[in-house]
């Protein structure tokens, strides 16, 4: 059984991040070779996306085999961020269609204080 892990990350307004997580099912990793993978960043679960991104579009499966893949939001994409906190998770897609959440939390703003 694949339990939905709970990560939360500080994210500096304006700069950029990377965040690399490993899908591990019983401690073993989780083979996402032929995945789809589903970011949204919203403040409420019934509000629209702050960001939405996917495999090849802000997720790159970095090590497929292994688990693992690597979630990238641009210094142009947080600098309009505007919130304090806010919620996401992080769905995978199977070939047939079948979609699983494995990671949530929450995303607290840092202002930035350098602008250039």
């Amino acid at each position: 059984m694949a339990i939905i892990g709970t990560y939360d990350f500080n994210l500096v307004q304006g700069d950029d991040l990377t965040k690399t997580f490993t899908i591990t099912v019983n401690s073993v990793a989780k083979d996402l070779t032929d995945y789809t993978i589903n970011m949204q960043i919203r403040k409420d679960y019934n509000s629209s996306p702050y960001l939405s991104l996917s495999t090849g579009s802000g997720i790159t499966l970095s090590d497929p085999t292994n688990g693992e893949f690597t979630v990238t939001i641009t210094d142009a994409q947080s600098k309009l961020f505007n919130f304090v906190t806010a919620i996401y998770d992080i769905q995978l897609t199977d070939t047939s269609g079948l979609k699983k959440t494995y990671v949530k939390g929450t995303i607290t703003l840092i202002k930035e204080v350098t602008k250039i």
